[in-house]
C-alpha cells in the first residue's frame, strides 16, 4: 500500500454515513457489513481491528469493537444536495 491519505473509523458504538457515497453504515447493527462496504466498494485496506474502552454516562467502562481503514487516495467529496 502506498502512503495512507485518508482514514475512516467504524465502531460498534456508532452509526454514520459512508464518507465516499450516500450509503448509511451502521457499525452498531452491522459492523461487518460497514467494514466490508469500504473494503469491497471503495478499495480501502484494513489498518487495525481491535477493542476500544470508553465510559458511559455513569463512568462505567464501555467496550466496543473498532476498525480503522485507510486508502492511498484522497476521499471523494460528496455533492451537497440542493446546491
Amino acid at each position: 500500500m502506498k502512503a495512507v491519505k485518508h482514514l475512516v473509523e467504524i465502531t460498534t458504538n456508532a452509526s454514520k454515513g459512508c464518507e465516499e457515497c450516500d450509503s448509511v453504515l451502521s457499525g452498531v447493527e452491522n459492523f461487518a457489513g460497514a467494514v466490508n462496504h469500504y473494503l469491497q466498494v471503495h478499495g480501502y485496506r484494513l489498518i487495525h481491528l481491535g477493542s476500544q474502552t470508553s465510559h458511559d454516562y455513569q463512568g462505567n467502562p464501555w467496550q466496543s469493537t473498532i476498525a480503522v481503514l485507510g486508502t492511498d487516495k484522497a476521499p471523494k467529496r460528496k455533492k451537497k444536495k440542493g446546491g
